[in-house]
């Protein structure tokens, strides 16, 4: 990806991620999650190409989640949530991930009030044996409940990480525990 962003190609790779994501799903019946960096959201030309895409495929953006990636370089809040309300608008959903990992902080969560919040696996798979790490993503839970925003566990890999995922109240699980990807999906 770095090489596709050095050669300014990272914009025709997310514009071609989109499509063809669009592509496959169309005739199946569940949702299904594009990851997105900040960068994408603030080039024009990839946030027209979103925004006419989605228009076109309307019938289809209620199953779509876009999940924006953690990133530091995030200065201004405002075109990531113009980018949100707008995707929304639409019938997209919206989530932050990774959050927990590089440079989260809560703010990401207050300034963009996604719909969902993904923990990073490197928090959960220590959940059961690390009462500060519990202590951590308990935090996190209840300040994105407070805020109205579902979270999701990542990297839930076995009975005892879906155990505490659960008692921690965290809203839904990603993980090997819960089904391994698949390349069959028809």
């Amino acid at each position: 990806l770095q090489a596709a962003k050095e050669s300014k190609f990272y914009g025709r790779l997310t514009q071609s991620v989109i499509r063809k994501a669009f592509e496959f799903i169309e005739d199946k019946d569940f949702a299904f999650s594009i990851n997105i960096s900040a960068e994408d959201i603030t080039d024009r030309s990839v946030e027209e190409f979103i925004y006419k895409f989605l228009e076109d495929n309307r019938h289809m953006t209620h199953r779509l989640i876009f999940e924006i990636l953690e990133s530091e370089s995030v200065e201004n809040y405002e075109p990531l949530s113009l980018f949100i309300d707008r995707v929304r608008s639409l019938g997209v959903k919206v989530a932050i991930d990774d959050f927990g990992s590089g440079y989260s902080n809560f703010s990401h969560i207050a300034n963009l009030s996604p719909d969902y919040l993904k923990i990073d696996g490197s928090l959960i798979k220590l959940t059961p044996r690390s009462d500060k790490t519990r202590a951590v993503v308990s935090s996190i839970v209840d300040f994105s409940h407070k805020l109205g925003v579902k979270a999701i566990a990542e990297f839930v890999s076995d009975q005892e990480i879906y155990e505490q995922v659960r008692t921690l109240g965290i809203d839904y699980s990603q993980g090997f525990y819960i089904g391994k990807p698949s390349e069959d999906l028809t």
